[in-house]
């Protein structure tokens, strides 16, 4: 017995040692991707103008002050407990929880079965895709990576695994699913996934509802409330980008006109051409991928949570001012197209080659490599300016009001802070 028990201890120390590799792997990839951010911490466009400067002054959490037409409750936290420290270490604290919170986003993968042959398979499309570098290195944009935990959440529904720590899981799944729109994306995705396996899968072998019974469903219960609640705050929210039906298929047509140049860099092939080609990869990945462990339903949940996604966008796309079919705008709504997009063509090579994982392994980064060096794209984004963050800080921590240049190009204007007031 203590021999078994020894074991089981081995086994799971040598878990999270997996996940620890998975992680430091990530935060090294996503490190040398915006290697300023951690050097030279600089604010970028809402980490200071929105979150740092709601958060001024006040003693109490803002955490559930909208923004953009719904909540997001991870950097509001992180401004928070920035709130407790001198404005000077602000911008450093906001990078390198960034940085921290994508890692371990992108860590949570390796819990997905795609039958692609391991976490490196999902880790090289963030590391070499060619991309402007916005969602890297900030905490506005961090919602891009949590959204690959929320993913993870729904795969483990389709599989029927629970998590290893179901109030650590719980926990992450609610600071994710307040956080962006994602959680309505992924809420689609899990009720499509359910239908999939009672359908197609396992063909009414078992009952139905056994799946909304198991442990695992309760990470999908969690997003389904985080999305009532962000429906709500985006229903009563004063988000400035309604737009007519018609125009939100102009705006869709857009995305999809789009999507080649933020794969590659810059049009490569008639986009009739490139649409046809991704269509292919994914249907045969959907058609013959194999069906055991949740490999097929996984993909097709992932599937409906991008497009999704990428629908949605395009009631943002239908701006005729905004540059969307160039990748130096907007890559932030086509990251986990393109990050799927990459997955499919990992299970395409794993679908022709069944054996030498190294092969397929080397075969992709190959792939990715030559679309970095044809788009003629850097890996790394550009460094942001130095705005002397330091001199503003001291004036911040003394209570003056200031107007604060940051990056990119924008200013914000804080306020002095109030005395406090003594009654008589």
């Amino acid at each position: 017995m203590e021999f078994i028990a020894g074991a089981e201890d081995w086994l799971a120390r040598r878990n999270w040692a997996a996940w620890f590799l998975a992680f430091t792997a990530s935060a090294f990839v996503l490190a040398l991707r915006a290697p300023d951010s951690l050097v030279h911490p600089q604010f970028w466009a809402e980490d200071g103008s929105v979150f740092f400067a709601d958060q001024l002054h006040h003693g109490a959490p803002r955490l559930f002050l909208p923004y953009a037409g719904y909540l997001l409750l991870i950097p509001r936290t992180v401004a928070w407990i920035a709130s407790a420290f001198s404005a000077f270490y602000a911008p450093a604290i906001y990078s390198y929880s960034a940085l921290l919170i994508g890692a371990a986003s992108i860590a949570s993968l390796r819990e997905m079965r795609l039958g692609l042959g391991g976490f490196a398979f999902l880790l090289a499309p963030f590391a070499l895709t060619p991309t402007n570098g916005e969602v890297f290195g900030t905490l506005t944009n961090v919602q891009w990576f949590t959204q690959f935990y929320e993913i993870v959440v729904v795969s483990r529904f389709i599989d029927g695994r629970p998590p290893a720590s179901t109030w650590r899981a719980g926990a992450a799944t609610i600071f994710a699913g307040l956080t962006g729109p994602f959680c309505v994306f992924a809420s689609a995705a899990a009720a499509i996934g359910w239908l999939w396996i009672w359908r197609v899968e396992q063909r009414g072998a078992s009952s139905p509802w056994s799946r909304l019974r198991s442990p695992a469903a309760y990470g999908v219960g969690i997003l389904m409330l985080c999305s009532f609640l962000q429906l709500w705050v985006m229903r009563n929210g004063a988000e400035d980008t309604h737009a007519t039906f018609a125009q939100w298929i102009g705006g869709v047509d857009t995305m999809f006109a789009a999507l080649q140049s933020h794969f590659f860099g810059h049009r490569l092939m008639p986009d009739s051409v490139f649409l046809a080609l991704v269509t292919i990869v994914v249907a045969a990945c959907l058609i013959w991928i194999p069906s055991a462990g949740g490999d097929r339903a996984t993909l097709a949940c992932i599937l409906v949570f991008v497009l999704a996604g990428f629908l949605a966008a395009g009631i943002k796309a239908h701006n005729p001012a905004l540059i969307w079919t160039e990748i130096v705008f907007g890559d932030r709504y086509f990251f986990a197209a393109k990050i799927f997009i990459w997955w499919c063509v990992a299970a395409a090579l794993a679908l022709i080659w069944r054996r030498g994982s190294g092969i397929r392994l080397a075969t992709l980064t190959l792939l990715l490599g030559a679309s970095v060096v044809y788009a003629n794209a850097s890996l790394q984004r550009m460094p942001m300016q130095n705005k002397n963050w330091g001199q503003f800080a001291r004036q911040i921590d003394n209570g003056e009001a200031v107007t604060v240049p940051i990056n990119p190009n924008w200013q914000m204007s804080l306020p002095a802070r109030k005395p406090p007031s003594f009654e008589q």
